[in-house]
């Protein structure tokens, strides 16, 4: 179980971490995106004097129709429904770690993991574990309804956290470890400078195995190809100046003629 626990302290993703990471380069990448959109829509119509004159009326609602059509072109074309799509899922990350602000980036700290005080007696530590240990014992949680289970949480979370229980205790009551853990904040002492993985912790997940292979398979072998597909045919229509190679033939026919 020991060999277990230190596995652990060396295998741990960071779930906040990866969520932050991801919603300042979503900022930085949507935002200008988005002030390149929103430069290209004309929301007002330009001022104009011969609004106002009666000669003129046809003309100016034949304009405003046409901005109008141009408008919603614009907001449900491909540019339109990506901005709508990027702040959408901005918003529903914002929202997310919203919810996470409380949560911090993984430190191993045994006090709290058992619930106890900084610097608690050895009696303290030892009835933790106990009421620790057995409210989150595998053998007590082995169903991933949190109803079914004593931890009220699904199994593998309360496996997780039995094995945390087991690595503070261990840390607490055996001298060197925590005569480590006050020196370095880390149990099996120094090691350098001490890191987490900004990776969602379900990219190791078993039961995400297929579906992550399934991700990479149509990433790499349809989408890539695809989008570099259309693109280099959509490129190919223009010659090296930007003319469009038909538009550049029939120039030079008309010439000839």
């Amino acid at each position: 179980r020991a060999g277990a626990c230190r596995a652990m302290a060396f295998e741990v993703f960071d779930d906040v971490a990866f969520y932050w990471f991801l919603f300042s380069v979503m900022v930085m990448v949507i935002v200008p995106m988005s002030y390149s959109f929103l430069s290209t829509l004309q929301l007002r119509p330009p001022a104009d004097w011969t609004r106002q004159l009666d000669s003129c009326k046809e003309k100016n609602e034949r304009i405003e129709r046409e901005r109008r059509k141009d408008l919603m072109s614009k907001l449900f074309g491909w540019r339109g429904v990506g901005f709508i799509c990027s702040w959408t899922l901005l918003i529903a990350l914002a929202m997310r770690l919203t919810v996470m602000q409380n949560e911090e980036m993984y430190t191993f700290n045994p006090y709290r993991i058992l619930a106890i005080e900084e610097g608690a007696e050895p009696g303290e530590i030892k009835k933790a574990y106990r009421k620790m240990s057995l409210k989150f014992h595998p053998d007590k949680n082995q169903d991933d309804d949190p109803e079914k289970n004593s931890c009220l949480c699904p199994a593998k979370e309360a496996a997780d956290l039995f094995i945390k229980i087991a690595k503070a205790y261990e840390t607490l009551t055996d001298d060197a470890t925590r005569d480590n853990y006050e020196k370095y904040g880390n149990p099996d002492g120094y090691h350098g400078t001490s890191v987490t993985i900004g990776l969602p912790s379900w990219l190791t997940d078993k039961d995400n195995e297929l579906a992550i292979l399934v991700a990479y398979f149509v990433a790499l072998i349809v989408i890539i190809p695809t989008v570099v597909g259309l693109w280099w045919r959509n490129s190919s229509k223009f010659l090296e100046d930007g003319v469009m190679q038909n538009t550049a033939y029939r120039f030079y026919r008309q010439i000839s003629e």
